[in-house]
C-alpha cells in the first residue's frame, strides 16, 4: 500500500452506508471515524469506499425517502381496512396505485421543507461544508456492468435462467425486460426521474423485478452531473482501463490525490500485489463472455 495512505486493519473504520441508509446515525458515524483520527493527524490520507453512493437509485436513498415510505404504509393500512365489497370494486393493487402520487407529494414536501435536494451528493456537501474532498469514481461499461451483475447476484440468474431454459436466454430476457420497463417509464416521467425514483413512480415500476436496478445504475449521465454540481474535485476513471493497465490508472489517481507516484518496480510491488476483492457469488470458473445479442441491445 502507499506509504502516505492510512493503513487500517480489521473492519472498515466507517460504515459505507451513512450517506444513503438510515443507519449509522451521525453520532455512530463519527464514532467510527475515531479509529482513523490518529492516521489523519499523522498526515496520512484517510478515505472511504462505497459500492452504492455514486448511483443513488431510489432503493439506496433510505435516508431521504422516508416520507414516501411512511405515507405508503398508511395508505396500505387504509386500503387493507376497506370492506369486502369495496375491495371487489377496487382491488388492493389499484387502491395503492391511486395513492402513489400523494406519497410522492409527501416526499416532495419534505424536500421543500429542507430547502435542498434530498440525495447523497447534497448530504455529503452539507457534511464537508467548505472543505473540498477528492472524489474518485470507477465507471464500468454499462453493458459489462449488467453482465457481471447477472452472474454476481444469484437472484437475477436464478430467476431468468430457470424461466428461459439457459443462462444466455435468461440474461437476454432480463436485459430486454429491464430496458422495456425503463423506456415505458421514460416516456411518462423522463430519464432523470426514472433513474432516481423508478419504483416510486408507478405500480408497474414497483412490480418490475428488482426495479431494473442494474440498468439504472449504469445511467451515469444522470448521476455524474449531480455529483459535479456539489464537488469540484471529482475524477472519473474507467474500470476497464484499470483492469488492463492498473499502474497507469493508479498513477493518475495518486496525482489527483496529490500523493507521490511510485517510481520503481520495487515501490509499485506492494501496491499492485495486493490483489482484488470480489464481492458476490460469481461462478467459480468465471462468467462467460457477454452474448452478442445482449450487447446489441
Amino acid at each position: 500500500a502507499h506509504n502516505d495512505v492510512a493503513k487500517l486493519s480489521g473492519r472498515s473504520h466507517v460504515s459505507h452506508s451513512f450517506y444513503s441508509q438510515v443507519h449509522p446515525t451521525w453520532p455512530e458515524y463519527l464514532r467510527g471515524l475515531q479509529v482513523a483520527s490518529a492516521e489523519a493527524s499523522a498526515g496520512r490520507l484517510v478515505g472511504e469506499v462505497s459500492p452504492v453512493h455514486f448511483h443513488f437509485v431510489w432503493v439506496h436513498q433510505e435516508k431521504f425517502n422516508g416520507a414516501y415510505v411512511e405515507a405508503m404504509g398508511g395508505f396500505w393500512r387504509q386500503c387493507n381496512a376497506r370492506s369486502a365489497p369495496e375491495k371487489i370494486r377496487l382491488s388492493h393493487r389499484e387502491c395503492m396505485r391511486a395513492r402513489m402520487p400523494e406519497a410522492r407529494k409527501a416526499e416532495a414536501d419534505a424536500a421543500a421543507r429542507a430547502g435542498v435536494r434530498l440525495q447523497p451528493p447534497t448530504l455529503m456537501r452539507a457534511v464537508y461544508g467548505s472543505f473540498e474532498p477528492a472524489l474518485i469514481v470507477m465507471l464500468r461499461l454499462p453493458w459489462e456492468r449488467m453482465h457481471a451483475a447477472y452472474y454476481n447476484y444469484v437472484h437475477y440468474r436464478g430467476r431468468y435462467a430457470k424461466l428461459h431454459g439457459s443462462d444466455a436466454s435468461g440474461e437476454l430476457n432480463w436485459a430486454n425486460e429491464s430496458i422495456g420497463a425503463f423506456h415505458r417509464c421514460e416516456a411518462e416521467f423522463g430519464p432523470t426521474s426514472c433513474a432516481l425514483r423508478f419504483e416510486s413512480l408507478t405500480r408497474e415500476n414497483e412490480e418490475t423485478f428488482y426495479h431494473c436496478d442494474q440498468l439504472l445504475k449504469g445511467i451515469y449521465a444522470v448521476f455524474l452531473p449531480q455529483w459535479r454540481r456539489e464537488f469540484a474535485r471529482l475524477l472519473p476513471l474507467r474500470t476497464e482501463e484499470y483492469f488492463s493497465a492498473p499502474e497507469a490508472v493508479l498513477a493518475r489517481a495518486f496525482r489527483f490525490l496529490r500523493l507521490r507516484v511510485p517510481q520503481t518496480p520495487q515501490e509499485w510491488r506492494p501496491i499492485l500485489g495486493r490483489g482484488r476483492v470480489v464481492h458476490g457469488s460469481r461462478p467459480p470458473d468465471g462468467k462467460p463472455p457477454l452474448p452478442h445479442d445482449v450487447r446489441a441491445l
